[in-house]
């Protein structure tokens, strides 16, 4: 029982994360786009364009993993076997960016937000009887 009240909260976190992410991410593309359009038209690559260009890019990249976030939250809350695998790759991710934000001057409030929500989610998957029960539903998948 405890279990499961466990991965009804890390679903949520996810989802709700997830919609933040894929919101952040579309209002990074429609900034970028904006930029791009704005930029003065000329033969070369002008600051405006490149950082249009950059801004759409970030953005769908947002946008991707909060979408992949919401999957697996969904996945998490149905008990899918695929649901762990994706979980423990998209928060090694989160957790392995927001630590990179340590060696580049890049870290932030929400780096360290990110540090400790994705290192608890990941703890928590990692838990034996956590494995366990993904694992046994991966097989009966699997069988089925």
């Amino acid at each position: 029982m405890l279990i499961r009240l466990g991965i009804i909260v890390v679903a949520w976190v996810a989802i709700i994360s997830g919609i933040i992410g894929a919101l952040a991410g579309a209002l990074g593309v429609l900034a970028g786009t904006l930029l791009d359009v704005q930029a003065p038209i000329s033969n070369s690559l002008n600051m405006e364009s490149v950082s249009g260009i950059a801004l759409v890019v970030i953005g769908l990249a947002f946008a991707i993993a909060g979408v992949a976030q919401i999957i697996f939250g969904v996945g998490l809350w149905q008990l899918r076997g695929w649901a762990w695998t994706l979980g423990v790759a998209l928060q090694t991710m989160t957790l392995l960016g927001a630590l990179g934000g340590l060696f580049t001057g890049a870290f932030t409030i929400q780096s360290a937000i990110s540090i400790l929500v994705s290192g608890a989610i990941l703890a928590y998957l990692l838990t034996p009887r956590v494995r366990k029960l993904f694992a046994r539903r991966r097989n009966a998948q699997v069988a089925a």
